[in-house]
């Protein structure tokens, strides 16, 4: 289940880095798509999203699979400027196309 805002914030994620949007949505070892998902998984997460419903949308496992991602990507944020930057702009993007009612809730 992946409603109109989650696809958004992954389309604009896969055009941020350079992937189309069915690779982020797979589990994939390359680097840019994983980056990308790992953003994607952040900003939901960051926007009041509870990890079963992030690996839900995003097809993965389980909730730890998405707990993994979120902890890796934080990790990232601290440690790598470039990924620090990307994932603050995929945050501003996805805030501000977040339905005013969502925005409030969350």
């Amino acid at each position: 289940m992946t409603d109109k805002w989650a696809a958004d914030v992954i389309v604009e994620a896969g055009r941020m880095r350079g992937v189309r949007p069915a690779q982020i949505m797979r589990r994939n070892q390359k680097r840019n798509p994983s980056y990308a998902r790992m953003g994607v998984v952040y900003v939901m997460k960051e926007a009041g999203y509870v990890l079963a419903d992030i690996a839900e949308t995003l097809g993965m496992s389980d909730h730890t699979s998405a707990l993994y991602s979120l902890n890796v990507a934080k990790r990232l944020r601290d440690e790598d400027p470039e990924y620090l930057a990307f994932t603050d702009e995929l945050l501003a993007y996805a805030l501000s196309i977040k339905p005013k009612a969502d925005a409030e809730a969350a």
